[in-house]
Order: C-alpha cells, then structure tokens, then sequence
C-alpha cells in the first residue's frame, strides 16, 4: 500500500526520502538513528494525529530539526529580512488503486504526479501580525513559536481529507504514553475552554514556556549544569544537563490546580 516517504524538518530528519519494498521492510540502526520517527510520521501522516492527538494540539518546538531550528535563529539574529520559522512537512506516497485516485495530484515535495497524503505545520498567516511582534527583539527569541502554527492535512490532489478519504490507516501502540485524566482535570479545561478567546490562549502558552525556559537560565542551574558536563559518563557518551520539560504534556493545560488565593485540591472544593 505505502510506496515512499518524504521528510522535511521532522525530529531526526531535515530531509529524507525512503521508497518502500513492496512485500517487507525492516528497519535497522543504531539508538537515535530515527526508526521510530519514520513509523511515528507514516502514522502522522495516514491518521493526522501524534501519541492519539490531532497534530496541531501535539505541535511542539522539539518536534522539529534542531538543526533547522539554528539556522532559523540564527538568522533572526543576523538581521535577514522575512525570516520565517522553519515547516514540518511529512508526505506519505501510496500504490495508485481506485480507491487511492482521489488522492492523486502534485501537491507534494517531489512535484510528481501520484496518490498520496501529506500533512504540513507551518506559520499561520492569519497570526502575522502577533509573530511580527513577537520577533521584534531577536535576542529573545529561543524557541520556535508553533502557538502561531497551522496543520494542514491534505491528500495530493490539494484537498482536505478526512479519515475515509485514506484507504490505508496505522496504529502505534506505546504504553509509555498512556494518560488517565481526572475529572477534576477534565472539569478545569472545560472552564479554560469556555472562558479563554483563542488569542488569550496564545498569550497563556507563551508566557508559561516562557517561565518554563527561566529555568534553565537561573544561575544556580547553570552552575549545576557546568558541573554535571564534567561528571563520568558511565550510562552514555552524551552530556547530562538539568532542565524542565517542555513538550506539550507539560503545557498548562496539563499542570492546572484549583487557586482560591493559595493552591488547593479536590473536587468537594471545586464543586462548591
């Protein structure tokens, strides 16, 4: 069913081109090679969705090339005129069969004229004036503002696809992923989500990242830094450094607790 793949800016990956056997293949490599991000992308791009969510509540700075990701601030930095953030782009080539037809078209990184899905996150014009300001003092910028970012999910022929308009799905299974949300958490979003406007939720996620990168800048953490990089290394050859998770199972969303002038907990007091 699945005849190539085509990566740009994705985890490991800054450009990337498979073409699949068309009875097995086996994936073989060393740790961090990428083997999982190329089944993590043929999901993303057959289901739309990352870890069981639609990629756009999934789309995160750390999901994108590191290398990109330098490139794209250190630009900023020099001064280059309409420096845009870097995009992830996943476009995922199927056997051409009738049910595969609507999907056929140009619309993908190769310009070849074939059936297949892609899904695309990148800077949502409709947010230019907000990233405007918001690199207006490069020096500050540290991370990739994907609060600013569309996902597109599309076939090749341009148009928008849903779950019937694949002929093909996929499962990963990661037990290591597994979330059981309380009511309470559920209870809490449930008012975010009926009292926060879309630009409030923007300037929320911005500041709460923005807090959770002053850690990493305190002093007392880098001095523990320095230190930790000249520890032994008897686990890995890598550096060893302290810092908060970022991603967006720690988003705010995720790290609510009732405040009625200090922090609290339980649903008795939620409920009065």
């Amino acid at each position: 069913m699945l005849t190539g793949i085509s990566i740009r800016n994705f985890r490991a990956f800054r450009s990337f081109e498979l073409e699949f056997d068309p009875t097995m293949n086996i994936l073989v490599g060393d740790n961090d090679a990428g083997k999982s991000t190329i089944l993590e992308a043929i999901g993303l791009a057959l289901t739309g969705r990352l870890r069981g969510r639609v990629f756009s509540q999934e789309l995160s700075p750390f999901l994108f090339h590191q290398g990109a990701v330098r490139d794209y601030l250190q630009a900023l930095r020099n001064g280059a005129v309409d420096t845009r953030p870097p995009e992830i782009t996943i476009d995922l080539f199927l056997e051409d069969t009738p049910e595969s037809a609507v999907l056929r078209g140009t619309n993908n990184l190769r310009k070849a004229d074939r059936s297949g899905v892609r899904i695309r996150a990148y800077l949502n014009p409709d947010f230019a004036p907000e990233y405007e300001e918001f690199v207006k003092d490069p020096s500050q910028v540290q991370l990739i503002p994907t609060e600013y970012y569309r996902v597109d999910w599309l076939g090749f022929s341009g148009n928008g696809i849903t779950f019937r308009s694949v002929p093909a799905t996929a499962s990963l299974i990661d037990a290591s992923n597994i979330q059981l949300q309380s009511g309470v958490d559920y209870y809490l979003n449930r008012i975010i989500s009926q009292n926060l406007e879309a630009d409030q939720r923007v300037g929320l996620t911005r500041a709460y990242r923005n807090l959770q990168q002053e850690f990493a800048n305190d002093n007392a953490i880098r001095k523990i830094n320095e230190e930790l990089r000249g520890a032994p290394r008897e686990v890995s050859d890598r550096e060893l450094t302290l810092g908060i998770d970022l991603s967006h199972r720690a988003s705010w969303e995720n790290s609510l607790v009732p405040h009625d002038g200090v922090p609290w907990s339980g649903v008795a007091r939620i409920l009065e």
